[in-house]
C-alpha cells in the first residue's frame, strides 16, 4: 500500500482545506480514521476538519479525545477550489454523512472497505476500495505506521475500539493483518481496559437489547430474522444483527426495523459462508460479505416479506 499512502499525503499537502465524513450515523471506524486524517493534513494546513451532523450519537465518544476541536457541523467560507474532500468507511453518495458535500467539492479522495455499491462516488483523484480490510482504521493504522506518525493514546484507544465493533469483536473479516494493527495499536499506548470501558453499555440499553432479541425466529434453519415494532438507531441495529449471528446454527442474520418516517433500514450479517452483500445489494443497498445494510421505503411487514423472499432466491 505504499502508492496510496504517498498519494494520499501528496493530496494532503497539496490544498489549502481539507475536509473529511464519513457515512451517516458515523461509527468509531468512520470518526477515528476521519481525524487521523485531519490529524495528519494539520501539518501542512491549520484548516482540517471532521463534518458531523450535530444529531450524531457517534459525538458523545468526541469526549474522550484531548483535541476536540476537529468536528464541525458547517462548511461554508472554504473554497471548493481550495479544498480536498476526504471520502472514508463509504463509497456511495447515498450513505454519506451529507450528500451536498459532493456537489460543492469536486476535489475527492475516497478510501472505504466496504464492496463497491450503488451510487458508486465516482470521478475521484483518488479512489482506494479494499473489501479484504476489516475497517478503515486497519488502513489508517498502516499509514501512520508508514509515515511514523504518533497519536496519542486516547485515539488510539478509540480506534481499537472501533476496530473491535468492525469485526465484531474479532470474530468477523478478521486477518492476520487484522490482528497486527491491534497489536500496533497498542504499542501506539492504546489502552485495552480503557477501551473495554468505552465499549460498555448501560444496564438499561443491554436489558432492553434482549428484551428485543427475544423477537426473533428462526427461518429455514440457519436463518436469524428480527423485527423491531419501534424506532430503533441504525446503529443499534447493527447490535442486534450482530447478536443474532452468535446463536447456534446460524449463518445468516437479518435485523429489521424503522429508522425514519417510512424509511426502514435491514442490517445484514453472514459468516461468510453467504455473501452479504450480494443480498444487501439485492434489496439497495451494500456493504462488505460478512456486514451490510439497506433502507427501504416501505412498512416493516413488506421488509420483513421482502427478506424472507431474498432468502429463498440465495439458499
Amino acid at each position: 500500500m505504499t502508492e496510496i499512502f504517498d498519494n494520499l499525503t501528496k493530496k494532503l499537502q497539496d490544498y489549502k482545506n481539507v475536509l473529511v465524513m464519513s457515512h451517516k450515523n458515523t461509527d468509531l471506524d468512520g470518526l477515528t480514521s476521519s481525524i487521523v486524517i485531519c490529524k495528519i493534513a494539520r501539518q501542512y494546513t491549520n484548516n482540517a476538519y471532521v463534518y458531523l451532523d450535530q444529531k450524531n450519537e457517534i459525538l458523545s465518544k468526541v469526549s474522550y479525545l484531548k483535541d476536540k476541536d476537529y468536528v464541525i457541523n458547517t462548511w461554508n467560507g472554504l473554497n471548493p477550489d481550495e479544498t480536498l474532500l476526504v471520502i472514508l468507511d463509504t463509497n456511495s453518495t447515498i450513505y454519506v454523512e451529507e450528500e451536498r458535500l459532493l456537489d460543492v467539492y469536486k476535489h475527492i479522495v475516497l478510501i472505504d472497505h466496504h464492496n463497491k455499491s450503488d451510487g458508486y462516488i465516482k470521478d475521484t483523484e483518488i479512489s482506494y476500495v479494499n473489501n479484504n480490510l476489516s475497517s478503515v482504521i486497519e488502513f489508517m493504522v498502516y499509514y501512520l505506521k508508514h509515515l511514523s506518525f504518533e497519536i496519542d493514546s486516547d485515539l488510539a484507544t478509540l480506534m481499537l475500539a472501533g476496530l473491535e465493533i468492525d469485526t465484531n469483536s474479532f470474530n468477523l473479516k478478521t486477518t492476520p493483518e487484522t490482528y497486527k494493527a491491534a497489536g500496533i495499536l497498542i504499542e501506539m499506548g492504546a489502552s485495552p481496559l480503557a477501551k473495554q470501558e468505552i465499549l460498555r453499555e448501560s444496564r438499561e440499553d443491554v436489558l432492553k437489547r434482549y428484551e428485543l432479541l427475544k423477537k426473533s425466529y428462526v427461518f429455514k434453519e440457519i436463518v436469524s430474522i428480527c423485527v423491531l415494532d419501534e424506532k430503533v438507531n441504525p446503529i443499534k441495529l447493527a447490535q442486534i444483527a450482530d447478536e443474532l449471528l452468535s446463536f447456534k446454527n446460524i449463518e445468516i442474520a437479518f435485523c429489521i426495523g424503522l429508522i425514519e418516517n417510512d424509511l426502514v433500514r435491514i442490517s445484514i450479517r453472514t459468516l461468510g459462508n453467504y455473501n452479504a452483500q450480494e443480498i444487501a445489494s439485492a434489496l439497495g443497498g451494500g456493504g462488505s460479505t460478512t456486514s451490510s445494510a439497506s433502507n427501504v421505503n416501505c412498512s416493516l411487514k413488506e421488509a420483513e416479506r421482502k427478506v424472507k423472499e431474498m432468502v429463498g432466491e440465495f439458499i
